[in-house]
């Protein structure tokens, strides 16, 4: 190749799924000849999460910190200029940073990550804008078919993602002795978090010895930690980062996750990566793909009696519990390594910023009258974020 191109990643900077997701697809695919790698931090000040701790291996790392209080018109113009206007490719899964390229334009082709319902619904709104699609579940790949085969039926790349894997090793449970069940997530009510406390209840009635661990951050920590206040076979942890999660895995039997949104949760190829049994919500899309009756259990998210019948099950025959840990561990390998996993995608966004894009910048800017470009952007900050307050 002649001239090196660019591929850019925006992505939110928060912790989950979808930061780990580009993390290790970025830092996996190791150097590309002709391509170097620039990462845009999305830094969103009404986002309240936490913020993003794993190392990013790339070429240039740079934050973005914007509101929607801001002048809109002018944190286009800084975004567009850290996109930049070489001809490559923008990989993205940011409703904001399509809005950008939508409406100033870009040489690079785009390609959206779609992960989810949501960003199902980000595809549709900006369909006209996206060169091509990437889905980690033949499920939402069929969505968006079905949604319009006309503009997605080519233009849609199934590639199964990946995690770290780490052999062929495990802890094993000893027979008789607590099962150690963990949750890893987000402290939020679509994770399902709250019903926790009800599967240890329904546990403790059958004489089931369990020790939790509950793993994340999040808005209901609070009503959480006041649900197990005077329990003392659980703990709390908020990982630093993707490797304590990994040593925190290692000990652990069974992934309890009832989840109540999902699109393929990299909590449970985590878990299976460590030989953990995800015992998890009866979700469509990547869930399905990935536990099957050899690798796991699936529940109606609301059922607490589902959970705990499964983790009774498991505790009650050893032998079942040893041999699912070992499924789980062949299936990561062999289905769900990253080193695999990441070569693929990078693959798909090279082929893709080869072929010039379809999109053409607007001939006219859409931007509140607040956004106007002679309009100070402190003075527009405090106007909005007084009109939120009131």
């Amino acid at each position: 190749m002649n001239e090196n191109r660019i591929i850019v990643f925006t992505f939110a900077d928060c912790m989950g799924g979808v930061s780990s997701f580009n993390r290790n697809i970025i830092n996996f695919a190791g150097k590309r000849p002709g391509f170097s790698v620039r990462v845009i931090l999305m830094n969103d000040e009404q986002d309240t999460r936490s913020k993003f701790r794993d190392e990013i291996i790339a070429d240039e790392v740079i934050e973005f910190r914007y509101s929607y209080w801001n002048n809109q018109r002018q944190m286009f113009k800084k975004l567009s200029a850290l996109i930049g206007e070489e001809k490559g490719c923008v990989v993205t899964d940011n409703a904001y940073t399509l809005n950008v390229l939508k409406q100033l334009g870009t040489p690079k082709s785009i390609v959206q990550l779609v992960h989810d319902y949501y960003y199902i619904n980000v595809a549709r709104d900006y369909k006209l804008t996206i060169d091509a699609w990437a889905v980690h579940s033949s499920f939402f790949r069929d969505v968006l078919y079905a949604m319009d085969v006309e503009r997605f039926g080519d233009k849609v790349e199934y590639i199964r993602y990946g995690v770290e894997q780490a052999g062929e090793d495990f802890v094993e449970h000893e027979a008789g002795s607590p099962l150690h069940l963990l949750f890893l997530g987000r402290w939020a009510e679509s994770k399902g978090v709250l019903l926790l406390r009800e599967v240890d209840r329904l546990l403790r009635e059958r004489s089931i010895a369990v020790r939790w661990t509950i793993v994340g951050s999040g808005p209901l920590e609070k009503e959480l930690k006041q649900q197990w206040v005077d329990d003392k076979e659980v703990r709390f942890i908020t990982a630093a980062d993707t490797q304590e999660v990994y040593k925190i895995l290692a000990t652990q039997d069974i992934l309890v996750f009832p989840s109540k949104f999902e699109g393929t949760p990299v909590a449970i190829m985590e878990a299976m990566s460590r030989g953990v049994i995800p015992v998890v919500s009866d979700l469509p899309g990547g869930t399905r793909e990935m536990v099957t009756t050899a690798t796991g259990f699936l529940c109606k998210s609301d059922r607490a009696g589902d959970f705990a019948d499964a983790i009774e099950k498991l505790y009650r025959d050893p032998a079942l519990l040893k041999a699912m840990k070992r499924s789980c561990l062949k299936a990561s390998g062999e289905l769900y390594d990253i080193k695999k996993a990441a070569g693929r995608y990078f693959d798909f966004f090279e082929k893709t910023a080869l072929v010039p894009s379809e999109h053409n910048r607007q001939k006219k800017l859409t931007f509140n009258r607040l956004d106007n470009p002679l309009l100070p952007d402190k003075l527009v900050y405090w106007i909005r974020k007084r009109k939120t307050r009131n």
